[in-house]
């Protein structure tokens, strides 16, 4: 790809690995540059995107096969303790080298997100403290955490959760009990 290319919205969070929602919220507060056309649609230089990335310390996405690979630390939110381990375990035994942490409120959540710097992390609506969205709200807040790829989970996959979690800067909302091919492409 040349530094003069331009992107899409979705060709742009694709490199990024996140979801064009974040993309766009990103934009929009001027974390990333961006460009209008005349129509008003927002397109991307390459060449923005790629230092974005270098000033965030965010690998970006070559489309060189299995993304998964670059996934190293995930965080597991979830006050469902029998449900967290299952997960814990399930994502373990699909690829050995992750480094699997599980924590059951939003306060752990928050520590946990600054020792470990997770490249994603699976956040549960229903926290003890604080609820998923808010979370969610909380780390895409912060520059040094906001590219962390979160997918938000729930029991309860009304249109009002997942716009929530999705507004809150989430890439995708799972349903619980979880289905995990859907999953283990999301983590593609």
């Amino acid at each position: 790809m040349s530094n003069q290319d331009i992107l899409t919205p979705t060709e742009a969070a694709k490199l990024l690995m996140i979801s064009p929602v974040t993309l766009r919220q990103w934009a929009q507060k001027n974390k990333i540059k961006s460009h209008t056309t005349l129509g008003g649609h927002r397109r991307f230089f390459y060449a923005d995107i790629v230092n974005f990335a270098k000033k965030e310390n965010i690998t970006l996405n070559q489309g060189n096969g299995d993304q998964a690979l670059s996934v190293k630390n995930i965080l597991v939110v979830d006050d469902d303790k029998p449900f967290a381990q299952l997960f814990e375990t399930v994502l373990k035994s699909h690829n050995e080298s992750w480094n699997v942490v599980v924590c059951h409120d939003g306060f752990e959540a928050g520590i946990k997100t600054q020792q470990l710097r997770p490249d994603i992390i699976f956040v549960d609506l229903m926290l003890p403290g604080i609820l998923g969205d808010e979370l969610c709200r909380n780390i895409k807040s912060n520059p040094e955490l906001s590219s962390i790829r979160i997918i938000g989970m729930t029991g309860n996959m009304q249109t009002e959760n997942i716009n929530s979690f999705l507004k809150a800067g989430a890439e995708a909302v799972i349903g619980k009990p979880l289905d995990f091919e859907q999953l283990f492409s999301l983590l593609k």
